[in-house]
């Protein structure tokens, strides 16, 4: 099976950082950040 890559807009990648930046700032901490990070990853290579 072919594999297909994963090409994020320029928007996309934009809110991905915000609400990274989001859960920064309320957390104090960027553990969450890191998980959702690692969850998109995981999805991607879905």
């Amino acid at each position: 099976m072919a594999r297909r890559k994963i090409v994020w807009t320029t928007q996309a990648q934009n809110e991905l950082v915000s609400v990274i930046e989001y859960w920064n700032h309320r957390n104090k901490s960027n553990l969450y950040s890191k998980k959702i990070v690692q969850q998109v990853k995981k999805h991607e290579d879905l």
